[in-house]
């Protein structure tokens, strides 16, 4: 008994000595640590890149950034290679000095490559493309991600017109605009469509259902659109073919604090298919105008509110064509069928008017 006794006062000072010396390597421990952050955008628009990859170099740590470009690593202090990679865009690497027990930053901005090769047009959308098909490629599911820029001036602005460029979605008209899709050859009212991943009210113009009608939105403020055919587990079970994710554009989506677009067109139909004489002396009849206006600014000393407003007008002329066929009744030969096209008087114009508000706080 006296020996147990003896042993536990023995191994009692050892055992504060080891709490001691194992509390006062903790801020040490911590001190030997740092914070670098930052953000990765393109350096010839100013957009924040989402999806970049940010490499430490000498090891296995990766991270991706986030929609606003944004990246954080928690680093051993001292000098530190990274490497951030695009896709279409030139790989860069960069040393950075962590401090210890403190944070550094560090923006980095990326340049498309220099290459000499022989001369060549290249026509159609780069910078959307690229960020497009790096969230899908990120992208944890069965997933198609196209910019709102992708296909260029989509007719009068209509999203089904735009979704049907899309693999896997079929369009259905009624007259001359797509007022729904169908997703893997599933009907509308079996499928789901989102805004910024909150579900959108489905009213109808007719009766009652849960077929989104995309006549009642525009494409105006939209930055990219996502199809997903796989829902993963944090998606409502709400949809058998499958979702459509519309993702509205942000103040904090560029490395501008203001950014200001516009574009001025027209429409024009020539007295609805037939020449008229007097046709240049009435040019205005036969022209409907578009009109496009998008601004974004981010307030505050700390620019952490943000603000977006976008316009969109489109018009154009009504009438169309008509073909009818008449075939011959009786078994007697020659057979013989009629074609005959006709064009439909001028109705009431298409048109198409939209604007849109979005405040944000960081």
């Amino acid at each position: 008994m006296n020996s147990a006794v003896s042993l536990r006062h023995r191994l009692t000072p050892v055992c504060a000595a080891i709490c001691v010396l194992f509390l006062s390597a903790q801020p040490a421990a911590a001190q030997a640590t740092g914070v670098l952050t930052g953000q990765v955008s393109n350096a010839a628009t100013s957009i924040f890149l989402e999806g970049a990859v940010v490499e430490v170099a000498g090891s296995n740590r990766s991270v991706i950034t986030d929609r606003e470009g944004g990246y954080e690593l928690t680093l051993p202090a001292g000098s530190v290679t990274l490497t951030i990679s695009y896709t279409g865009l030139e790989r860069q690497t960069v040393t950075v000095a962590v401090p210890a027990g403190g944070r550094a930053v560090r923006n980095i901005e990326l340049n498309a490559g220099i290459y000499r090769m022989e001369a060549y047009t290249v026509s159609g959308p780069r910078e959307g493309s690229a960020a497009a098909i790096t969230r899908q490629r990120e992208a944890l599911n069965v997933k198609n991600v196209v910019a709102a820029d992708s296909f260029g001036n989509i007719a009068d602005g209509n999203i089904g017109d735009f979704l049907q460029q899309m693999p896997g979605i079929t369009a259905v008209y009624v007259g001359a605009d797509v007022r729904s899709v169908q997703i893997r050859g599933i009907d509308g009212a079996l499928n789901s469509v989102t805004m910024d991943g909150d579900r959108v009210a489905s009213s109808q113009s007719a009766g009652t259902g849960r077929t989104f009608e995309f006549e009642q939105a525009s494409l105006n403020n939209i930055e990219t659109i996502e199809v997903t055919k796989a829902p993963t587990p944090d998606m409502d079970a709400d949809s058998i073919g499958g979702n459509v994710n519309i993702v509205s554009k942000s103040a904090f989506d560029r490395n501008q604090p203001r950014t200001f677009n516009y574009s001025i067109g027209g429409v024009w139909r020539p007295k609805y298919f037939t020449r008229s004489d007097n046709y240049l002396r009435e040019p205005i009849k036969n022209i409907g105008p578009s009109l496009n206006f998008s601004y974004a600014d981010r307030l505050g000393a700390a620019r952490r509110v943000g603000i977006s407003l976008n316009f969109t007008y489109h018009s154009q002329p009504g009438g169309d064509t008509a073909a009818l066929a008449n075939y011959q009744q009786a078994l007697v030969e020659p057979y013989y069928v009629q074609n005959v096209t006709v064009p439909r008087p001028a109705g009431a114009p298409r048109t198409r008017l939209a604007t849109g508000a979005k405040l944000e706080f960081k």
